[in-house]
């Protein structure tokens, strides 16, 4: 855009000599240089990694106004060149309003509010100065301008709503690739992005809980697999609303769960949120007009140095799962994360309690 203003604008000075429009020229030469400026840096940057979301804003002012620094300078330049008799110096501005118009609208409708003001700033101009005109071809030629300054309008929300719609789609069908379907937890995709996502240094202190429901067959044989739904939907409530922070709770299939606790500062914090987890799941719930109470048991182990792997603390916290269930259901610690045997300290909670049928 920038070698077009330069070159429109250089043929009219030699033909006219017009100080105004050279001035207007060499303001957008300049504001287009800046932009192109702007987009570089842009570029280099998301090279280097994610914008955060400061940042994203900061770029964003700045495309906005070195965008309606060019869109003056177009709209200056055709307004100059339209108060000239000169037919051909006319064509040049009806055509610099096109080009720039038309390339705003397919190039920038996704950020309809910079778009539509560009194009209004471009064009209007142009418009006031074939309106006012004593030349009757030139009135036509500001109809035709409105015509297509609404039409622009039309298609710039047109644009915008399209790619809302499918980016909202591709959001979509991301989370659902990383989400259980019933719980809306999330799923092991997920939960291995986010391992793998953690900075070396943050996966020195986590731990892993893995535990599942004890008795939760029984619940779905004699109240059904809807009322078992509904109470792996509720447990997972309660899974979700301990989550703080960047920990992150995910449903592996089935009454498996996985929590992955982050931030650690000493071991003593994974422990509370074991016994936290225990005791909030083995709460009572009312499914379908029954109290349904299920056992828990529950394995979690503690990295100990950042090179340890998300399968080496799965396999260790399930390991201590299984021996929390052969001794009844509770909460067991596995031994350190390099080792495959889980360590036998254990507190002993009953795997079942009754269900009961909810009075009245």
């Amino acid at each position: 855009m920038a070698l077009t203003i330069m070159v429109i604008g250089t043929y009219v000075w030699v033909d006219t000599s017009m100080p105004a429009g050279l001035a207007a020229v060499a303001y957008g030469g300049v504001a287009s240089i800046a932009k192109l400026g702007v987009v570089g840096f842009h570029r280099s940057r998301i090279a280097q990694g994610p914008l955060s979301l400061s940042e994203a804003r900061r770029f964003e002012m700045a495309h906005s106004l070195t965008t309606f620094c060019v869109a003056l300078s177009v709209g200056a330049s055709a307004g100059v060149f339209f108060h000239e008799p000169d037919l051909t110096v006319k064509l040049l501005a009806t055509g610099l309003i096109f080009g720039y118009c038309s390339g705003i609208v397919g190039r920038l409708s996704t950020r309809p509010r910079i778009a539509a003001m560009a194009v209004t700033i471009a064009a209007l101009p142009g418009i006031v100065m074939c309106a006012l005109s004593d030349i009757g071809a030139l009135h036509v030629i500001a109809c035709v301008f409105l015509i297509f300054f609404f039409g622009s309008m039309t298609s710039i929300a047109h644009a915008y709503r399209f790619a809302h719609d499918r980016i909202s789609m591709q959001f979509q069908m991301a989370n659902l690739a990383r989400r259980d379907a019933l719980t809306k937890l999330h799923n092991r995709l997920s939960l291995r992005e986010f391992f793998e996502s953690l900075p070396s240094l943050e996966r020195r202190r986590i731990a892993v809980h893995a535990f599942d429901l004890d008795g939760f067959k029984l619940i779905n044989d004699r109240l059904g697999h809807a009322a078992g739904d509904e109470l792996l939907c509720i447990l997972a409530s309660r899974v979700q609303a301990l989550c703080k922070g960047r920990d992150i709770a995910a449903r592996f299939g089935g009454d498996e769960f996985v929590f992955v606790q982050a931030g650690l500062r000493d071991d003593g914090e994974a422990r509370i949120l074991a016994e936290t987890i225990h005791s909030r799941l083995t709460e009572p719930c009312r499914v379908g007009g029954f109290d349904v109470t299920v056992g828990l048991s529950l394995g979690y182990c503690v990295a100990t140095h950042d090179a340890t792997t998300l399968d080496v603390l799965l396999q260790s916290a399930d390991a201590a799962s299984y021996e929390a269930k052969r001794q009844g259901g509770g909460v067991v610690q596995a031994a350190a994360a390099d080792n495959d045997r889980p360590s036998v300290e254990t507190r002993a909670m009953s795997s079942l309690y009754p269900v009961q049928q909810a009075a009245g």
